[in-house]
């Protein structure tokens, strides 16, 4: 009896165990957003940067009405709408938006049009259809493309004997060759730093596969490079300018995430793609890395970044491989594209995404966020969110959170617009407040609770609306280095605090403190001894304690 007892009370804890498992074990990404076929395969994808619009690049020998070598597409959120599309003599391998979206840039294989060659295009952008611009022949082919951010120059990469990568400016409407370097047998994807000091590129160049070039507007010079086993196939810089990713054929090392120092290059961690890395793309802040190619069924990957090594996060399958791979611009999609039958280009959304833009969302019980997140639109929170620790939940909304909004003292909450409250609405644990420069409105009085800190990482505004904003007790905002916290239109009240943990503290000398129309009532002496304050309109401090 107590065998049986046994053997069933483990069969029970194991199906206990799974239930729970489907519950709070999520993928990473919500759903398949969209699918396209691509022909024979795809080979790039581009957003545009508002995110409006993909280029897609790809090999179709049997064009349809809305797919050919070079596709536009736009995006609602939703489904993509087919909007124009361009033959190549044979295959598009690249495709790149100019930084203001006017342009498009577009390579693949040598062909003949207007009496010359015209493997490397641009085509102007308005909207609904490309507009031909300029064309130029670039050898073999161009494998390829990266705008600098400030728009005036670009970097091809491709086959072109000892022009394999070439800089060239761009006026509107001509071509002007820069600079160009060999990188021996072909250059295979081309990356500029977000400050368009740096150029990144790779291929089959041994011993440099990859080479990182400073860039000073006429010249490359040569800072660092790697060699690999074979070649390099895909290179991205992080936002931020501090990691640089590489896919190549590398053994167990195919996919490399280095530190750069603005002088050499450290190696922080690898990973094996079985056969090879093709493609990797960096979410847009920096937090995740996606990289797909040949690796069996587990041909795309995401990992999660904490700035020195890589974490699994999720794997698809993408049928035979992955080619290529992006990040929509506000990290919430990802594009994927390469050899998988009818379903070449396939579109994920962020576990986590809330749209509230095409209809309204209501959620009555307090949302938790286990993962990070992003909310936009029409959506309402009516008894407030809970955010998992260390998470970061993106929010643009239209309605006012309102009941408790609980980040466990190291979430994060980013603002992309004005952020209202609720007249119930308060913070039960301290956390993160990304302000962006947008605006925190108070609609009641506001409490925190006892010893939380809030932590204000971005520049904001706090508008109480003539309410309270009061402290919890050994409670704190804190305003972070370089960082300025305008208080306004409120009065401020805290229950306890001392000299060395102050109702406010500023991080450093760079920090500001901006009261305007502000009332202090301390309940203690408000020691302020580090950053600057500004002083605007009426501000006044009332009680018997000192401000020190």
């Amino acid at each position: 009896m107590k065998n049986f007892f046994k053997k069933y009370l483990f069969f029970f804890l194991v199906l206990i165990f799974l239930f729970l498992t489907n519950i709070f074990c999520t993928d990473f990404f919500d759903s398949v957003t969209w699918i396209k076929d691509g022909g024979d395969y795809g080979l790039d994808f581009s957003w545009s940067p508002d995110g409006r619009f993909l280029a897609v690049g790809a090999n179709v020998d049997t064009p349809t009405s809305e797919l050919e070598d070079l596709t536009i597409y736009e995006w609602d959120g939703f489904k993509l709408t087919y909007k124009d599309k361009i033959a190549f003599p044979f295959q598009c391998y690249a495709v790149d938006w100019s930084p203001d979206g006017r342009f498009l840039i577009a390579g693949g294989t040598v062909g003949i049009a207007t009496g010359e060659l015209n493997d490397l295009v641009i085509y102007e952008w308005n909207g609904s259809s490309l507009i031909y611009k300029k064309q130029r022949g670039y050898g073999v082919r161009v494998m390829g493309l990266s705008w600098n951010p400030n728009g005036i120059y670009l970097a091809v990469a491709g086959n072109k004997g000892n022009e394999d990568l070439t800089v060239y400016g761009w006026d509107g409407s001509i071509f002007t060759q820069k600079d160009t370097k060999s990188h021996g047998t072909q250059a295979r994807s081309v990356s500029w730093s977000q400050d368009g000091k740096y150029l990144a590129v790779v291929g089959n160049n041994a011993p440099k596969d990859l080479i990182v070039y400073e860039w000073n507007g006429s010249i490359l010079t040569e800072k660092d490079t790697k060699n690999y086993a074979d070649y390099a196939e895909s290179v991205d810089w992080s936002p931020d300018g501090r990691f640089l990713a590489v896919g190549a054929y590398n053994g167990i090392d195919d996919l490399i995430v280095y530190s750069w120092n603005g002088s050499s290059l450290a190696q922080l961690d690898t990973k094996d793609f079985s056969g090879r890395c093709e493609s990797v793309s960096w979410s847009q802040d920096g937090k995740y890395l996606a990289a797909g190619g040949l690796n069996g069924p587990n041909n795309m990957i995401v990992y999660e970044w904490n700035g020195s090594s890589l974490v699994y996060k999720t794997q698809k399958t993408h049928g035979i491989q992955v080619m290529g791979v992006s990040w929509s611009p506000d990290g919430k999609y990802l594009a994927v594209t390469g050899e998988n039958g009818t379903e070449d280009f396939i579109l994920y959304r962020r576990f986590g995404y809330i749209d509230g833009t095409k209809e309204s969302r209501y959620f009555y019980n307090n949302y938790f966020f286990n993962n990070d997140g992003f909310v936009s639109g029409d959506v309402n929170f009516a008894n407030g969110i809970t955010v998992e620790q260390s998470k970061t939940v993106v929010l643009n909304l239209l309605a006012p959170i309102k009941g408790k909004i609980d980040l466990n003292n190291s979430a994060t909450i980013e603002l992309e617009s004005d952020l209202y409250l609720g007249s119930d609405a308060y913070f039960y644990d301290g956390g993160k407040i990304c302000g962006n420069g947008n605006a925190l409105f108070l609609s009641g009085n506001f409490t925190t609770s006892t010893d939380s800190v809030i932590h204000i990482s971005g520049d904001m505004i706090i508008d109480g609306q003539y309410n309270n904003f009061e402290l919890g007790k050994w409670s704190q905002i804190f305003v972070d280095t370089d960082v300025t916290l305008t208080l306004r239109n409120l009065t401020l009240k805290n229950m306890r605090n001392n000299q060395g943990f102050p109702p406010v503290r500023l991080a450093a000398h760079g920090s500001k403190l901006a009261l305007d129309n502000v009332v202090i009532a301390p309940n203690c002496d408000f020691y302020f001894p580090e950053g600057q304050l500004f002083i605007y309109n009426d501000v006044s401090f009332t009680g018997t304690h000192r401000f020190i």
